[in-house]
């Protein structure tokens, strides 16, 4: 079943999810939308979910990634970072939330804080929380991620693929009745000219 899938997708655009929301872990902005535009474009549930586990499977990776080397690279890091508009200006935000919420802002920033996702992963690893807290948060909230944005994107493609059947068949009767007027209107004018 999952081959005939991947069969009937490019290979390249199941690599350019993975590597988006991958990318989207470690701070490149627009892992959610990369994920909403890909369930849009799912067309089936099989292919949503294939999008989903694909999804699942990088942000771990990604999430995990970005806490290891800022656990590894501290002071090197941080500084590098801090050259980053996304790090400087969210760190200290983040750093607060995690001082006084830990394994709930860990887990909350995977799918619903998005916006501070990858700094809490940097500043996690930074502050040194503890690896199994940190693994069982992210792969319990990216979980809820990797299910809600293909899922919106999903929902929204069929009620868009809905509206443009609904335009498209109002645009065909409006034609149609110009069509009518135009061809049979002149013939009803000269016959009973009013």
């Amino acid at each position: 079943m999952i081959l005939s899938i991947v069969t009937n997708l490019s290979v390249g655009s199941l690599i350019l999810l993975f590597f988006w929301v991958f990318a989207g872990s470690l701070g490149v902005p627009g892992g959610a939308i990369t994920m909403i535009a890909y369930g849009s474009l799912a067309g089936s549930v099989s292919k949503l979910i294939l999008f989903m586990v694909i999804s699942f499977v990088a942000a771990v990776i990604g999430d995990i990634l970005a806490y290891e080397l800022a656990r590894k690279l501290s002071n090197k890091l941080r500084d590098k970072l801090r050259n980053f508009f996304f790090f400087r200006n969210n760190e200290p935000k983040a750093r607060n939330l995690l001082n006084k919420y830990g394994f709930y802002i860990i887990f909350f920033t995977r799918f619903a804080l998005v916006n501070l996702c990858a700094v809490v992963s940097y500043v996690s690893g930074l502050e040194k929380v503890n690896r199994k807290k940190f693994i069982f948060a992210v792969i319990s909230g990216e979980f809820l991620f990797a299910i809600i944005y293909p899922l919106i994107g999903f929902t929204l493609g069929e009620i868009f693929s809905s509206l443009i059947n609904a335009i498209n068949y109002f645009i065909v009767a409006i034609l149609l009745i110009i069509l009518i007027i135009y061809f049979v209107g002149p013939n009803l004018y000269k016959r009973f000219k009013f």
